[in-house]
């Protein structure tokens, strides 16, 4: 059933881990409703580990899976369902869990506080409009997490944080 469908590329956990697995997942969403959409939810999720790679594959086995969850009593009601390496859902949310670690706000603002800045470049923060499917190196978003810039949506205008350390300045967003 599959022929004349190109399969997706293993998932490469090198470099931009978080952008790979988007990519990975998306092409196999669409191949698996292209071509397997009939199958069961256990072939389903064997798709994926085989399509993923090896690697994944090692990966995986690292998966801790958490039982079901009932309410208290003889015929408890099932709160939880079981995780299990046969649900394609699953896989994919422990996959993503482990290609979207939680950002370390500390360590991003040391990163940024301790940059040295080159000779001739201006100190004023600079911020640009970019595609959306570009990821920024330190975007508004970040500055705004890591509470370097605040956003005042009246007067539509960045302002930079007494607590940040650098020049008072203004930045207007267009």
């Amino acid at each position: 059933m599959a022929d004349g469908f190109r399969r997706p590329d293993p998932l490469v956990f090198d470099g931009t881990i978080a952008e790979n697995w988007r990519v990975f997942e998306q092409e196999y969403d669409i191949f698996i409703t292209a071509a397997h959409s009939e199958k069961p939810a256990r072939t389903q999720a064997y798709i994926l580990l085989n399509l993923a790679g090896s690697e994944a594959i090692e990966r995986e086995r690292s998966f801790v899976y958490a039982a079901e969850v009932r309410a208290p009593g003889d015929n408890g009601a099932l709160i939880t369902p079981a995780e299990s390496k046969e649900n394609p859902e699953c896989l994919k949310k422990k996959f993503r869990d482990i290609c979207n670690p939680q950002t370390n706000i500390t360590m991003e603002r040391h990163k940024f506080n301790t940059r040295c800045q080159n000779k001739g470049q201006p100190y004023a923060l600079q911020f640009y409009i970019v595609e959306r499917n570009v990821q920024p190196l330190l975007g508004l978003p970040a500055c705004l997490r890591m509470e370097l810039v605040t956003l005042n949506k009246e007067v539509h205008q960045l302002s930079v944080n007494n607590n940040a350390n650098l020049p008072h300045q203004i930045f207007r967003v267009r």
